[in-house]
């Protein structure tokens, strides 16, 4: 893993530090959990271990030593020490609670804990007011008392104010989302690997989606093939799929036409045909003759009108995503409908994935996510 030219290693840990409270931001409405967060009891643990979670992220081979103390005085209630190759940097957290912040004089209490922590820390110091306010609802004074925190502060080097809604994006990364950051943050901003691996995902979101799908199944599973019924079971494909605007480049109709009469259970898309079949209550139904009175059963056993169209949807969609995908050489489809998808077609993205899977040992949920997070970072909190 690359760092930055001449950025330290205690640099890139500060950093990891600041864009994990900068990344991910919840909607306004959910500060209104905030509101009943005690500051001795509630927000200093909180803070504190997902703190701690997300220093432990950082790999050995940076050589990051770090530690997270709750000390309560010198102006901060917590610090983290950083140490690499005999440098030392400070991150220091001033956590204000929600009712901590109603009161008159917090703005010049502030201002006396930066300056404490300033002499006792030195100017290098990083100093965040980490600001627990619910700010769901109108409060002129709440905002206001913001206001004035921000302004006080807005000219003051080496100071960061956390406002509520980056806190409580803070308080819900998982740990899949850490060691993405500690991926963003540890890589140069121009890092070739995540370059070109974004570079494959420059394309259609469903073609895109099952790319994601099968490298993620292939190195956390070892699971170097797939088929089109597989794919057609994924939750998060189905998701994808639903918001995902119809490709210009597809003219057939919005949902498949009805079954062909045919030997194959391909000619039915979306439903899981052997799965039927091996139930009882279907030993005397003949799978393979997709009348219409057959397709009634399966839909009044299994299936509302809308989930049917729905799975319908998503078979048309794979079919013309796999054609896309198969005729720019990204994938593979052999004659039997098995699907591979081959890391010299896509080296960059099988690197990525391949590291957080040393690094991180995921599950193909948590490497899809961690490629999702570290290829198509958002900034819409969860």
């Amino acid at each position: 893993m690359t760092t930055e030219e001449g950025t330290s290693s205690v640099d890139l840990g500060t950093r990891l530090i600041l864009e994990a409270f900068r990344l991910y931001r919840v909607p306004v409405d959910r500060t209104r959990e905030l509101r009943e967060l005690r500051h001795d009891s509630d927000l200093l643990p909180r803070v504190r271990d997902q703190l701690d979670d997300l220093l432990r992220c950082i790999p050995a081979d940076q050589h990051v030593e770090y530690d997270v103390q709750g000390l309560r005085d010198q102006g901060a209630d917590i610090v983290v020490r950083l140490t690499a190759n005999d440098r030392q940097s400070y991150v220091c957290l001033q956590v204000k609670s929600h009712k901590e912040i109603d009161e008159a004089d917090l703005v010049a209490k502030l201002r006396t804990q930066h300056s404490e922590s300033v002499d006792h820390y030195g100017p290098t110091a990083l100093w965040c007011a980490v600001l627990a306010a619910d700010v769901s609802v109108k409060n002129n004074k709440i905002n206001s008392r913001l206001r004035s925190i921000r302004q006080a502060f807005t000219k003051k080097a080496k100071v960061v104010v956390i406002e509520p809604t980056n806190l409580g994006g803070f308080l819900r990364l998982s740990q899949t989302q850490m060691t993405s950051l500690v991926t963003l943050t540890m890589r140069s901003k121009d890092d070739p690997i995540l370059a070109d691996a974004r570079a494959d995902l420059r394309r259609h979101p469903m073609r895109s989606a099952i790319l994601l799908e099968l490298v993620a199944t292939s190195v956390a599973d070892r699971c170097r093939s797939q088929t089109a019924d597989s794919l057609a079971r994924s939750l998060w494909l189905e998701s994808v799929s639903a918001r995902t605007p119809w490709d210009p480049a597809y003219d057939g109709p919005e949902l498949p036409a009805p079954p062909r009469n045919d030997d194959s259970p391909e000619h039915l898309p979306g439903l899981p045909i052997r799965e039927f079949a091996s139930e009882p209550e279907w030993s005397e139904v003949d799978i393979w003759d997709p009348e219409p009175d057959v397709l009634s059963w399966l839909l009044r056993a299994r299936n509302t009108i809308h989930e049917l169209r729905a799975a319908e949807a998503l078979a048309a969609r794979l079919r013309h995503a796999l054609d896309s995908l198969v005729s720019s050489d990204d994938i593979e489809l052999d004659c039997g409908g098995t699907i591979t998808v081959s890391p010299g077609a896509h080296p960059a993205l099988f690197a990525v994935a391949t590291e957080a899977i040393v690094r991180y040992g995921l599950s193909v949920e948590g490497l899809r996510e961690h490629l999702v997070d570290v290829l198509l970072p958002s900034n819409d909190g969860g």
